[in-house]
């Protein structure tokens, strides 16, 4: 992906951590859209891109993604505010030590760290679509590996933690990217997945005191924000895009996530739970910007991978980061 002021890109949880280190990575190569759930922390998060990057074209909306209706009002300011949309990357995430639902009636991790993205992505296509090679990177995790999506409630009526509940919000990720990569193979957009590693972010202070405690233990071990904020760059516009779409990346590798996570089976049925959730606006989207599953995509392929290997790993390309905390 070529770079230019003149080009858009929405960074959303960008008042700290990777999207924070993502946002002022890609300021002066692009206008840098910052989605930020608090106005103050917003503005904080602008002015210390702007003494690193004194000439960056900055724009600060404020949303909170737990939430389907605040969700659509700033997918809706974005797509009136900017023609076209190069790259978005859905970054927010957030933890909670307690039990809990959003307004709209999912499990907090489920509705800020999965569905308010899902929605806003759809409600962005068009602009997207315009974009010249867009990309859309989605924020993975390790912790994926471990989720389930039972068919059943999926907001843990008996018995709460917050590390399964996390994990389910990251597996829903990755099945859902894997249906929009697949319908969008002949579009210009493409879709992929990308996990930083272990890294130190904020993102604990939502968890209780122990989880909290062990996420410190970790920082020793861990790598900086910046460092994975410089990764996801690399994935985003430097990195051809048909090695990007449909991947998922740890660091700067491609490899292959949780056999759950891409079975096209798993995934389909995903999608049509999913598009309940949706309202007509964002029905209408995924149907005239989207097509259907490529018929020949095969169980746990994409037909738009192209490197002939999923496990390929880049040589040089940075460290192998085995975990992460987001």
């Amino acid at each position: 992906m070529s770079a230019g002021v003149d080009r858009v890109a929405v960074v959303t949880g960008a008042s700290a951590g990777i999207g924070l280190a993502t946002a002022s990575e890609l300021a002066g190569r692009f206008r840098v859209v910052l989605v930020c759930r608090d106005r103050d922390r917003g503005d904080a998060a602008r002015r210390a891109i702007l003494e690193r990057v004194p000439r960056a074209s900055l724009a600060l909306h404020v949303a909170d993604l737990s939430s389907l209706a605040a969700t659509r009002v700033v997918a809706d300011e974005l797509a009136s505010a900017y023609g076209s949309i190069d790259l978005l990357v859905n970054n927010a995430g957030a933890v909670f030590a307690r039990r809990g639902l959003s307004e709209d009636g999912f499990e907090r991790h489920f509705a800020t760290n999965f569905l308010g993205h899902f929605a806003l992505t759809l409600r962005l296509l068009a602009p997207l679509v315009r974009g010249d090679g867009a990309r859309v990177v989605q924020l993975g995790s390790a912790l994926h590996r471990i989720g389930r999506m039972p068919q059943g409630r999926l907001d843990f009526p008996l018995a709460y933690h917050l590390v399964p509940a996390y994990a389910r919000s990251k597996l829903a990720i990755l099945l859902a990217t894997r249906a929009l990569a697949e319908r969008a193979a002949r579009s210009p957009i493409g879709f992929c997945c990308f996990d930083p590693g272990l890294t130190r972010t904020q993102i604990e202070s939502g968890a209780g005191p122990f989880q909290q405690w062990v996420g410190r233990w970790f920082h020793p071990w861990s790598r900086p924000a910046a460092e994975a904020g410089r990764d996801l760059v690399h994935v985003a516009v430097d990195t051809p895009f048909e090695r990007v779409r449909g991947g998922y990346f740890v660091g700067r590798r491609r490899v292959r996530p949780a056999r759950r996570a891409w079975q096209r089976d798993a995934s389909e049925a995903f999608w049509r739970r999913a598009w309940g959730w949706l309202d007509a606006h964002e029905r209408e989207s995924a149907t005239t910007w989207l097509g259907r599953p490529s018929s020949d995509a095969q169980d746990g392929r994409l037909d738009v991978d192209t490197t002939g290997d999923w496990a390929e790993t880049m040589e040089g390309c940075g460290p192998r980061w085995s975990g992460s905390v987001r």
